[in-house]
């Protein structure tokens, strides 16, 4: 029995989100006319906000691909009747958040109900146009699962010249590299904050100007305000306000973080070492709360009591992560690794060695630590700390039973 056409396609144009939020999009094709198509699609304005790659090969080079790379939001696969026998070793190498739109060119009712009772997304059955495919990718995009996946992870250091927000660019840049897209890094310092030199991106004062008392928050200005640097991260940062916090900013940015979770699959936040009532609901609104430590005595009084009031904030939460930051500087007398440690009854996730010449180096050209040595240790305590942010546990090991379309390793199509 072949699968009915709705001919809802034109009304649903008008319906969810005018706009998707930050996504990212692959499509593996078999056909010339589907990667058209899809191609198409992109063109589509309410997709703008979508990162897209597209690849020939179908379901042998999706395979070959999330085998080594973090597979997409959404992933758009052609695929006949014989190529969905690979289901199950896709499912061995994709997240499982992953979002699955299969074009297929059998058009039969059982096919299609299998696929979508296994838990696919949606099942398009060729020749598809742009529009069609387009509306599913949107309507996929706004589910309540998808817009509210998005993770926060607040940065904040014990005391000032730790390094957090060195810490905290870094690791969103590498987060930024890893997933593709979606990735957002908020600057709340709003006194001494650096992201725009550190990025070497410009804000001037338009920041301050769009934030007025009247200003009404919504999408358009968040937009407005973002900054991208590089293909995948977006930047909100300004230039610094020394003499005032107007009551109505804080309460602003407040409303901003909360409208960036539906846009953005993750959230950094840069914030400042002094506490305010903009800092604590970060702190409360966040996902992980990483806590920037350097070996001396200050560090660890203050570590020991910003822990202490991060547990009685978030009781019900993991334990704040730790970074020790400026390990083994010349001609300076330090606490050790252990006894650090062993003092704040916590293990830090990543103990980084100083480095005055590549540190600097980048602060003062405006690049990431990336950009000046991509295999310097530093750079790869920043990917470990990504990683362990954006996959806390491990999903992608092999072997794992996941839910829904991810069960389908056990089962065989009609």
């Amino acid at each position: 029995m072949p699968v009915q056409r709705t001919g809802q396609r034109l009304s649903n144009l008008s319906k969810g989100p005018l706009v998707t939020p930050h996504l990212s999009v692959q499509a593996f094709t078999q056909t010339p006319d589907v990667h058209t198509v899809f191609e198409r699609a992109l063109r589509d304005r309410r997709l703008a906000r979508v990162t897209s790659e597209a690849h020939p090969g179908g379901m042998r080079a999706a395979l070959a691909r999330f085998e080594q790379a973090q597979s997409p939001d959404v992933l758009v696969l052609e695929a006949d009747r014989a190529a969905l026998a690979d289901l199950p070793a896709l499912a061995s190498v994709c997240d499982p958040r992953t979002k699955v739109i299969i074009v297929g060119h059998v058009n039969d009712v059982v096919l299609y109900r299998e696929l979508i009772n296994l838990g696919v997304s949606e099942y398009l059955v060729a020749p598809v146009d742009g529009a069609e495919l387009a509306t599913a990718i949107e309507r996929i995009a706004s589910e309540g699962e998808m817009r509210s996946k998005s993770r926060v992870y607040a940065f904040m250091g014990a005391n000032g010249g730790v390094g957090s927000s060195t810490i905290a660019q870094n690791v969103a840049w590498a987060m930024a590299n890893k997933v593709g897209a979606g990735i957002m890094l908020a600057d709340l310092d709003l006194t001494f904050g650096c992201a725009d030199l550190n990025f070497n991106v410009e804000t001037g004062t338009q920041f301050f100007d769009a934030l007025k008392a009247e200003t009404k928050v919504d999408d358009a200005l968040l937009e407005r305000l973002l900054v991208k640097r590089g293909q995948n991260l977006h930047v909100l940062t300004h230039p610094a306000l020394l003499d005032r916090e107007p009551e109505h900013l804080v309460h602003q940015l407040v409303e901003m973080l909360k409208l960036a979770r539906s846009n953005f699959n993750h959230i950094v936040l840069d914030l400042p070492n002094h506490w305010s009532a903009l800092v604590q609901d970060a702190i409360l609104d966040a996902d992980e709360v990483i806590v920037t430590v350097t070996p001396d005595l200050c560090s660890l009084r203050n570590g020991k009591a910003l822990l202490e009031r991060l547990g009685r904030l978030r009781p019900n939460d993991a334990p704040p992560k730790l970074v020790l930051n400026q390990c083994r500087m010349p001609k300076r007398a330090e606490i050790k690794v252990k006894e650090f440690s062993q003092a704040l009854n916590i293990q830090p996730v990543a103990t980084i060695a100083f480095d005055a010449g590549r540190f600097s180096t980048a602060a003062s050209t405006g690049q990431m630590l990336s950009e000046i040595n991509p295999k310097g240790a530093a750079v790869t305590s920043c990917a470990q700390i990504a990683d362990r942010l954006v996959d806390p546990t491990s999903q992608r090991s092999k072997g794992t039973t996941w839910a829904r379309f991810w069960n389908f390793r056990q089962r065989k199509l009609a």
